[in-house]
Formats: structure tokens, C-alpha cells, sequence
């Protein structure tokens, strides 16, 4: 008799018997397929087997061994909550994927007129992080998102996105100026060349 339960301290129930006839087959294929529903709160599967003689005697049970259950839902893509523009750099406010089997968070970035993001950091897993890109260009709009992946390998949607750019100081002016100050009038004259 093979055994399933959700929990290994609840009672299992018998999903499969094997008997005499059966045996020499089951013992050329010794697999269990087992189509149990993957809608489930448990992540996890519990098995056993225990063996019966011809009176129905059941000798003590193997023991339990732990499945996990296949996902199929992808995990909750993380949102960028707030950002703060430098001279030189962006600040990001990060709400980090909510979903419990989370490998890790990524930021992504690339130009406007691109099509292919480009992952520039990974953000670990968590609540809430900040980031900071300080490499891209002067006067190059990006966009910016974030995508999550969990443990099976399965990919959130990209979250929030968001244009940006880089501030520069590009009002800078490399001049040298000369000041004359007329006391009398109280002015003061400045002249350059530009």
C-alpha cells in the first residue's frame, strides 16, 4: 500500500494497493505517477509504504518521504515605490516580491528607444530595499523595472515602469569673469567673455 497525506502528523490515505498479480508487473516499472491536485495551501506532499501478507497483516510503515508540489503560478512581481533623481545618480525605493518561494528580485534597465531590457543588479529577497544606478549616460532617457523569479524557475510579470534620466549639471561654464566695484555708486561690474 502506497500512502499520501498533505501533513506528516495528520492520517494518510492509501492511493494505491498493489497485489499478488500485480506485483511482477510493478516490479518491471517501479513508478508512481501520482496526479494529486497542486491546488493546495501545502507546498508539500508526504508518502509512505507499508506492506500486507496474505492475512492482511500490514508490517510497520517505510519511511515518510517529502515531495514538493509542482508550481504553477509565478511569484508577484516587485514594484518600484519611489525614486529621487541626482546630479549623478537615481535613487530607488523597492517593495521586493511578497511570494514565499522568491529565489531573487531584479532591476532592469534599458534606453527608450530600445526594445531588449538588460539586467543590471539583483536585489536579494525580502520587503523593502533601496538601489542605487549611478552608470548611466548624460541626456539618455531609460526605463526602469523589476521582475522577480522563485524557486521552480517560473518568471513574475515586469513590475511598474518608470522613465528617468540621470540629472548632469550641464549649465556649467568654464569662464573666468572680472569684477570691478565702483564705491561711489555703491555697483559692482562684471564682465567676461563667453
Amino acid at each position: 500500500r502506497i500512502y499520501m497525506a498533505n501533513n506528516p502528523d495528520k492520517e494518510f490515505s492509501v492511493i494505491r494497493e498493489t497485489y499478488n498479480d500485480s506485483i511482477v508487473a510493478n516490479a518491471r516499472n517501479p513508478i508512481l505517477i501520482d496526479t494529486s491536485t497542486i491546488e493546495t495551501l501545502s507546498s508539500h506532499i508526504y508518502y509512505k509504504i507499508g506492506a500486507l501478507d496474505y492475512h492482511y497483516n500490514e508490517s510497520a510503515p517505510s519511511e515518510i518521504i517529502e515531495v514538493k508540489r509542482p508550481d504553477i503560478y509565478p511569484p508577484v512581481s516587485p514594484l518600484i515605490t519611489g525614486y529621487k533623481a541626482k546630479e549623478d545618480h537615481i535613487h530607488f525605493d523597492v517593495a521586493l516580491s511578497s511570494s514565499f518561494d522568491v529565489r531573487q528580485n531584479y532591476i532592469y534597465r534599458k534606453e527608450a528607444s530600445e526594445e531588449e531590457w538588460s539586467i543590471i543588479d539583483s536585489l536579494g529577497i525580502g520587503l523593502n530595499t533601496t538601489y542605487v544606478d549611478s552608470t548611466g549616460e548624460a541626456r539618455i532617457d531609460y526605463l526602469y523595472t523589476l521582475k522577480a523569479i522563485d524557486e521552480g524557475g517560473l518568471e513574475s510579470e515586469f513590475g511598474n515602469q518608470l522613465k528617468l534620466r540621470i540629472l548632469r549639471n550641464d549649465n556649467s561654464v568654464e569662464l573666468t569673469p572680472t569684477v570691478k566695484y565702483f564705491e561711489e555708486e555703491n555697483k559692482t561690474l562684471i564682465t567676461w567673455k563667453a
